[in-house]
């Protein structure tokens, strides 16, 4: 590969309530009354009669007792240590009873467990009575509040209408995982492993705000057992409770999902929750792939992956077929107010309004972004088909913004059609850093890069430093904007006099956004993945960037390199995925290493990822990359 640079190869290889029992747990509080203390606390005196001195009704949400906390203190300090009972009682009949020596002094929870679980009926009224077999110098506390369920715990000897302080434990059997495992916490997302978990997920919402990760390819196909042609999203469907959780794919895919349905179609129907000029996220997919997908929609809000996105999507694909018979079409999301970063599609889309290659109509912001395939409609573009809500009235709300993207899709529009935008609102939107390649015609307003425009009121400065190609694009025109040969975006210096910010140059900033192959190939994005062959010339210097987490003990390592063509120049770095000063401990990222062709020939470059103190462990990964050197 015939370059003076140097470029990058990638492979992305409270309780005041009954509590339901959970599983994995061999105790667990089953009901507490513990709220701050008032002051409040009577004798447990005893009684002559043997029956408890003070008692206090509950109803348990389990199936048996273990143990019992009352919250006590001394209220005749000096007598010396005493000794206390309680017991547990259903209509006056006691089923279990246990007691403590209490030291003299003593203030705050004492408790009792008893000899064997107590089996109980939820839900069922029964009785804790406490007494004191000896010298009466202790005191239940209790609270004059009026409680969420206070009254489960409503009557007292001597004080009806009393809350006092205890609290029970249960024991609880383990029950069924849900899907296939996980709590859905952040540390611990529920795992989806099967079509049956991510159906199950999506006739769920109320764990719509739960933490979830992909942990197997899962396919769709409706002729597959258990699968359908849907009729609406698979999760968060249209008139539903939006999903404002956390899907981690963790670079899983999706493959053939199909659905044809009305609006907010997609896997998720709609995404997050927070209007577009909060700028807030609730609700994130991210590292997930969809293969293969047909999705047609006779309304609004159509997606390879998303209908309706109000959230965070990162790190996502989208590959196939997305059709809207009415608008708001993208191969990866319909309609899109929230966040788009590190995201492509490489399949079909067509509709008739705001049909977008990625986005059908955009008033977020889409970042680091690709698009290919072709793309038609009304209002038809490469990346995206409206960016900015076409009404003056939304003029001065923040900014829907395309950044750091580029588009090679082919565009046909019969009202506007633009390389990266078909149809853009001057006055709350703008392009910055992107370039299209691909050809662009239409019957009404076309452009290289943006086709229609509205509020822009004069010259319109939004659309800064982006590129088409106007040999491939057919398209010589575009207001403001730089119509550029073939030869001159294969360049490095027709983007670096922009400010872009390449691999390897410091001068337009640390952020290394793009690479470039010069006179071969357009720019990429720095995470885009590589196919696995590369031709370098003679002292040419080329990078392997491959994912990577150091954190884990893993690291990756160069292997079969004897007679090698190529030799290693430096030692490995590491680039963390998240960003912040300092960066997330234990947080993935890139794992680079620079080689230099110093012999002519073809070899096989062969990484391993693996612990290095692991002798005759198979690696957990392996990255090959076919290299020639004529």
């Amino acid at each position: 590969m015939a370059t003076p640079s140097t470029f990058r190869v990638y492979a992305t290889i409270a309780l005041f309530l009954a509590l339901v029992c959970p599983a994995r747990a061999a105790e667990q509080i089953d009901q507490s009354n513990l709220p701050e203390w008032d002051g409040g606390w009577t004798h447990v005196n005893p009684t002559a009669d043997g029956q408890a001195a003070m008692w206090q009704t509950f109803t348990p949400a389990c199936a048996s007792l273990t143990a019992v906390e009352i919250d006590i203190l001394t209220v005749n300090p000096g007598r010396g240590d005493d000794v206390l009972t309680v017991e547990i009682a259903a209509a006056g009949v006691v089923l279990a009873s246990a007691e403590r020596s209490v030291e003299d002094g003593f203030d705050g929870l004492l408790r009792f467990e008893f000899p064997e679980a107590v089996p109980l009926v939820p839900e069922q009224l029964y009785e804790l009575k406490v007494r004191d077999t000896g010298k009466g110098q202790f005191g239940w506390k209790y609270g004059s509040n009026t409680y969420e369920q206070g009254s489960r715990y409503v009557f007292a000897q001597e004080r009806p209408g009393t809350d006092w302080f205890f609290q029970t434990y249960a024991t609880v059997e383990p029950t069924a995982t849900k899907y296939s495992g996980g709590t859905g916490e952040p540390n611990d997302p529920y795992q989806i492993a099967t079509a049956a978990d991510l159906i199950a997920l999506g006739e769920t919402p109320e764990d719509y705000d739960k933490h979830f990760i992909l942990t197997a390819d899962i396919d769709l196909d409706p002729n597959l057992p258990g699968r359908k042609v849907f009729d609406r999203a698979v999760i968060a469907p249209q008139d539903e409770t939006p999903f404002i959780g956390v899907f981690d794919g963790d670079g899983h895919t999706v493959s053939h999902l199909t659905i044809t349905g009305e609006e907010y179609l997609g896997l998720f129907g709609k995404l997050g929750e927070a209007p577009y000029w909060s700028r807030e996220t609730f609700g994130e997919v991210k590292n997930l792939g969809m293969v293969d997908v047909v999705v047609t929609g006779s309304s609004w809000a159509v997606g390879g992956l998303v209908g309706s996105n109000s959230g965070l999507v990162t790190r996502c694909y989208s590959g196939g077929a997305v059709t809207g018979d009415a608008g708001y079409v993208g191969g990866l999301a319909g309609f899109s107010e929230g966040t788009v970063i590190q995201c492509y599609n490489a399949g079909v889309v067509s509709g008739n309004d705001c049909v977008g290659g990625l986005i059908g109509i955009n008033h977020g912001n889409v970042t680091q972004c690709r698009s290919s395939g072709e793309v038609s409609g009304a209002d038809a573009g490469g990346l995206v088909g409206v960016s900015g809500i076409l009404w003056s009235a939304f003029c001065g709300f923040p900014s829907a913004r395309v950044q750091y993207c580029y588009s090679e899709s082919s565009v046909v529009g019969s009202r506007s059609a633009g390389g990266i935008v078909g149809t853009i609102n001057c006055c709350e939107a703008d392009v910055l850093q992107c370039y299209s390649t691909g050809s662009v015609s239409g019957g009404g307003y076309v452009g290289g890069l943006v086709g229609g425009r509205v509020n822009c009121g004069g010259d319109w400065d939004g659309c800064t430093d982006a590129f088409w190609n106007i040999e491939t694009s057919h398209q010589t025109t575009d207001t403001g904007n730089s119509g550029k040969t073939t030869a001159e975006m294969q360049t490095a210096a027709t983007f670096l006099e922009a400010g872009w910010d390449f691999v390897g140059e410091t001068v337009n900033g640390p952020n290394d956004i793009w690479k470039i192959a010069e006179g071969l190939d357009y720019p990429r994005l720095w995470w885009e993945p590589y196919d696995g062959r590369v031709t370098v010339v003679l002292g040419q210097v080329f990078t392997v960037t491959l994912e990577s987490n150091p954190s884990t003990g893993y690291r990756w390592e160069w292997v079969d390199h004897q007679d090698s063509i190529v030799e290693q120049v430096g030692e490995a770095q590491f680039k963390p995925r998240e960003t912040g000063d300092p960066p997330l401990v234990g947080a993935g990222g890139w794992e680079s290493f620079d080689f230099k062709a110093v012999n002519q020939g073809q070899m096989i470059l062969k990484l391993v990822y693996r612990r290095p103190w692991e002798e005759g462990v198979e690696p957990l990964k392996t990255f090959s990359l076919q290299v020639t050197i004529p």
